[in-house]
């Protein structure tokens, strides 16, 4: 709180980027390319398989979730203490994926073992995520400080975005280190049975 006030020229700077995003979001939205490829999207789904050798819904919905959850499983095995934060991020991705997979096309699953499933799932990816908005908000004000720099900032300014970068780098840490032990947790044989029982009453 005592930072607050030599810390508002960076909260006007971070203003300044978002009303920029947004205007870039805007435009890519209402572009010709992006129209074009809702189009063909819609067009892709209206045409039968060429091969004649169609899936239920809840055939391809179970093949791609298992193959989702193994993609999770094992970029999650692969990750070390000496791992890059790019593999955690890809690790984060990948888990956004099957939840998506999972919850939008919840009524096909078990109610009771999805539920538990998912309930894992985001402990995971509640780590992952404190890891990654430390490590993208960190980058993010080391250019915002130069951006003040060059602007003539005050000392006051950017000694508080320091401190502020300091607190942030501390967050992400802790994250790390709890990594090991939230993906250990998630990958485990009660873990796995669950995410099996989703898919039971379908066969029955």
């Amino acid at each position: 709180a005592e930072r607050r006030e030599a810390l508002e020229p960076l909260r006007l700077r971070l203003v300044e980027r978002r009303v920029e995003a947004h205007r870039r979001l805007t435009a890519g939205l209402r572009a010709g390319a992006t129209r074009r490829a809702a189009d063909d999207w819609t067009s892709h789904l209206a045409r039968p398989r060429a091969d004649g050798n169609e899936r239920t819904i809840a055939e391809e919905h179970e093949r791609r979730v298992r193959r989702a959850n193994r993609r999770v499983v094992s970029r999650g095995r692969a990750i070390d203490g000496d791992s890059p934060a790019g593999q955690l991020h890809e690790l984060r991705k990948d888990a956004k994926k099957l939840r998506y997979l999972i919850e939008c096309f919840g009524g096909l699953l078990d109610a009771k073992p999805r539920k538990r499933f998912v309930a894992q799932l985001k402990k995971l990816q509640d780590n992952l995520g404190e890891f990654q908005d430390s490590d993208v908000q960190v980058q993010m004000l080391i250019d915002a400080a130069g951006d003040l720099q060059t602007q003539g900032g005050s000392l006051d300014t950017l000694v508080a975005v320091g401190h502020l970068v300091t607190v942030i780098e501390e967050r992400g840490a802790s994250a790390r280190t709890a990594f090991s032990h939230r993906f250990t947790t998630f990958d485990t044989g009660d873990v796995r049975s669950t995410f099996d029982a989703m898919f039971v009453d379908r066969r029955s």
